[in-house]
C-alpha cells in the first residue's frame, strides 16, 4: 500500500513539473535560434560589406596652364582629312553613338564653352597650300599625314613651334615626349604631338594571335613568353613554322593553305626591324637626322634574319601584289583561321570583332633575349601646322594645348580602357599586353616622314622581291635621302 502511495505521489510530481520542464525547454531553443538568427544575420550583413565594392576614387584630372579667355565667338578652323583606317576626324556636330568619335563630340563642346569658341572642320587638306599661298586666312590649324606636312613645313607654309608655343607645356603628361623628340631635329620642335591626335593611337601596329590554334598545335602560350622577356625572333619563327601546312597536299603554298605570318608586305620589314631596336633613320649627337644604314651592321642583320625566318620558311603567306593598306585575302586568311600570328594597326582590329575564333594581341618580338624592352612600330600621325596666315598663333597655340589636355582626360580613356582593353581585346591578357605595347613606341624617320624614299621605296621593293642585296639598294638611296634631310635643316637655318 505504502509502495502504491509512493508511486502515485512521484508521478504526481512528474506531471506538475512538466509544464516548467518544457518551458525551460522552450526557452533555450528559442535562445538557440534567436543566436542562429543574429549569426546568420550577422553572416549576411558581412556577406552584404564584402559584395560592395568600395567607393574608387574619381581618377585625377590632368589640367593645363592656360589662363581664362574668352575669345568672343572666334570661328576655330580645322583642315584636315577623310580617313578610313584612322580617326582623323577633329570634330563632329552631333553625336554618332560611337563611342570615340562621341567622346570627341563633348571634348569640343567643352572646349568651345570655355574658350567660347565655335569649332567648325572641313575634310579637304588638298585647300591648304593654295590658300596659304594666295595669303588667305581661312584656317587656323591644317592637320594630316606627317610626312605631307613636312612639305608644308620646309615651303614655310606654317608657323614654328616657338611662335605660338606661349602656352604649350611639353612637360605635360597629354604631349608625347617620344614622338614629339623624334619629330625635334637639332633642339627644334617641328610639330608637338598631343593626345588630340588620334591617328598616333591608330598607327600603333601589334600581332595577332588564333588562340585555336595555339591549343590545336600544342604551343606555349604567347602571353606567359612575353611576359617572362622570352619572345624573341627565335620564338617566333620556331611558333610560326609550326603553323605551316600545306592544307590541301597539292605542293603549292597559296591562299588554300595556313602560315604562320600574315601581313602587308610593306609592313614587314619594318615592323620586326623596328621591334629589334634599330632605326632606319638615326640622329647625331647634335639631334640632326642622318643615314647611316650603310655602316650599320646591326640593321644589316636584323634584315638578313626577317627575310630567313618569313621567306625561307614559308612563314609569310606571300601577298606580293598588294601594296594597300588592306588584303581582302589576307583579312580572309586570318578570318578562316589559316594564319597563327596577324599584322595589324589598332584602328584595323575592330574588322576583325566579327571572327569567331578568338584572337591575343602582343608585341613584336624582340631580337633576342639581350635586348631589355619590347619596342613598338608606330606607323604615323597627323599633326598640326597653324598657317602663317593666322592672325593670333598665341591663341591657336592656347586652344591645342586645352584640346590635348582635355583629350587625355575624357577621349583617350575612352579609346584606350573601353575601346581596346574591353570591347576590341578578347581578354584580361591582351588588355595587360597594351600597357607594354604603348610604353615603347618607336617612330622611325624611314618609315614615317620618308617613307616613300625608304619604307616604300627600297625595302617593299627589296621584299617584294625577296632581293636581299641591302648593300646596293642603299646605295641607290642614300644621295636623295641626304637631299631631303638638308631640305629640312636648310628650312630650320641650320645650315
Amino acid at each position: 500500500m505504502k509502495k502504491q502511495l509512493l508511486f502515485v505521489f512521484v508521478i504526481f510530481l512528474l506531471i506538475c513539473c512538466l509544464p516548467f520542464i518544457f518551458s525551460s525547454c522552450d526557452s533555450n531553443n528559442q535562445n538557440e535560434n534567436t543566436e542562429k538568427t543574429e549569426n546568420k544575420n550577422d553572416d549576411d550583413r558581412q556577406d552584404e560589406s564584402q559584395d560592395e565594392e568600395p567607393d574608387q576614387p574619381e581618377p585625377e584630372l590632368n589640367k593645363d596652364n592656360v589662363p581664362e579667355m574668352d575669345l568672343g565667338g572666334y570661328n576655330f578652323r580645322i583642315l584636315s582629312h577623310h580617313s578610313d583606317w584612322l580617326h582623323a576626324e577633329m570634330n563632329f556636330e552631333e553625336q554618332t553613338g560611337d563611342i570615340i568619335q562621341d567622346s570627341i563630340y563633348h571634348r569640343n563642346r567643352k572646349i568651345e564653352e570655355r574658350f567660347n569658341i565655335l569649332i567648325t572642320e572641313i575634310n579637304d587638306v588638298s585647300k591648304a597650300k593654295p590658300a596659304i599661298l594666295a595669303g588667305s586666312d581661312e584656317y587656323d590649324i591644317v592637320t594630316a599625314w606627317c610626312a605631307t606636312m613636312l612639305t608644308h613645313y620646309n615651303e614655310g607654309l606654317g608657323y614654328n613651334f616657338d611662335d605660338y608655343n606661349l602656352y604649350i607645356d611639353l612637360t605635360q603628361p597629354y604631349w608625347d615626349d617620344s614622338i614629339t623628340q623624334a619629330l625635334t631635329f637639332g633642339g627644334t620642335v617641328l610639330f608637338p604631338i598631343g593626345a588630340s591626335d588620334i591617328p598616333s593611337y591608330d598607327y600603333t601596329h601589334v600581332l595577332l594571335f588564333n588562340k585555336q590554334m595555339i591549343t590545336d598545335l600544342e604551343l606555349e602560350n604567347p602571353y606567359i613568353i612575353v611576359a617572362g622577356g622570352n619572345w624573341t625572333f627565335d620564338k617566333f619563327e620556331e611558333m610560326a613554322k609550326a603553323a605551316v601546312k600545306d592544307m590541301n597536299g597539292d605542293g603549292i603554298m597559296d591562299q588554300n593553305d595556313r602560315y604562320g605570318l600574315v601581313s602587308m608586305v610593306k609592313y614587314v620589314l619594318p615592323c620586326f626591324w623596328v621591334s629589334a631596336g634599330t632605326e632606319s633613320i638615326s640622329k647625331s649627337n647634335d639631334g640632326i637626322p642622318q643615314f647611316t644604314l650603310r655602316s650599320d651592321e646591326k640593321f644589316a642583320g636584323v634584315i638578313d634574319k626577317i627575310f630567313s625566318m618569313t621567306y625561307d620558311t614559308n612563314v609569310w603567306y606571300q601577298d606580293v601584289k598588294n601594296d594597300t593598306n588592306i588584303s581582302e585575302t589576307g583579312d580572309a586568311l586570318v578570318i578562316n583561321n589559316q594564319a597563327l600570328f596577324f599584322n595589324s594597326t589598332f584602328q584595323r582590329v575592330e574588322a576583325l570583332r566579327g571572327m569567331d575564333t578568338d584572337f591575343g594581341i602582343i608585341p613584336y618580338p624582340k631580337y633576342n633575349t639581350d635586348q631589355d624592352k619590347y619596342y613598338t612600330r608606330m606607323e604615323g600621325c597627323n599633326p598640326f601646322i597653324i598657317p602663317i596666315t593666322v592672325e593670333n598663333p598665341e591663341n591657336i597655340g592656347a586652344i591645342m594645348e586645352a584640346l590635348s589636355c582635355e583629350s587625355f582626360n575624357s577621349v583617350i580613356p575612352v579609346y584606350y580602357d573601353v575601346s581596346l582593353k574591353t570591347k576590341l581585346a578578347r581578354d584580361e591578357e591582351s588588355a595587360e599586353m597594351l600597357d607594354i605595347i604603348f610604353s615603347d613606341r618607336v617612330f622611325d624617320l624611314g618609315d614615317t616622314i620618308w617613307c616613300g624614299l625608304l619604307r616604300d621605296g627600297i625595302f617593299l621593293n627589296m621584299f617584294k622581291k625577296n632581293d636581299r642585296n641591302l648593300a646596293s639598294q642603299l646605295e641607290k638611296v642614300e644621295n636623295r635621302i641626304n637631299k631631303e634631310i638638308d631640305t629640312v635643316i636648310k628650312a630650320l637655318g641650320m645650315d
